[in-house]
């Protein structure tokens, strides 16, 4: 049997499934399960089965997702250790991965892979449209009005640290 995917292609899959859990741990998880599924199912016949992978591993966050929500379950954050080099410029740093940290916790899991797909893959917006289903019109607008409230939550906190 052939490789099905590329180690490249693995990779991506592991990181947007970082980008919709946002937990390594989790990912791993997802992606662990959704290998799973996609050897007994088998995807040789499959015109695309990068985007099929994709679809697998999206319907099985929303379902853990859905199963969490309804056991109500709380959510642990672990915090990293930082080691400092300089300590002004890493006290910046630490400043705006904080605030990057703070403002990405609002947004919503399916408006961060979204923004995910976007800005880190580099994907267009016909490209999400065909990985998740979503109509492009849809998405064009949701990533515009994301842009938005987190321009608008950068500005705020810059005002608040510089007043």
């Amino acid at each position: 049997m052939s490789k099905l995917f590329t180690k490249s292609e693995y990779n991506q899959a592991y990181r947007y499934a970082i980008s919709l859990c946002n937990d390594p741990d989790e990912a791993f998880d997802l992606l662990h399960t959704s290998f799973e599924k996609i050897l007994k199912r088998g995807v040789e016949h499959l015109d695309n089965p990068k985007v099929y992978l994709f679809r697998i591993i999206r319907n099985e966050f929303i379902d853990r997702y859905r199963r969490r929500k309804k056991m109500q379950l709380s959510e642990f954050n672990d915090e990293l250790a930082v080691v400092q080099l300089d300590e002004n410029q890493l006290e910046k740093l630490i400043i705006n991965k904080d605030e990057v940290s703070h403002i990405l916790a609002d947004v919503n899991p399916i408006d961060r892979e979204l923004l995910y797909l976007s800005v880190v893959e580099g994907y267009s917006i016909s490209e999400i449209s065909e990985l998740n289903g979503t109509p492009r019109g849809t998405l064009l607008s949701k990533l515009h009005r994301l842009k938005l409230k987190i321009r608008k939550k950068f500005q705020a906190n810059t005002a608040e640290n510089t007043g």
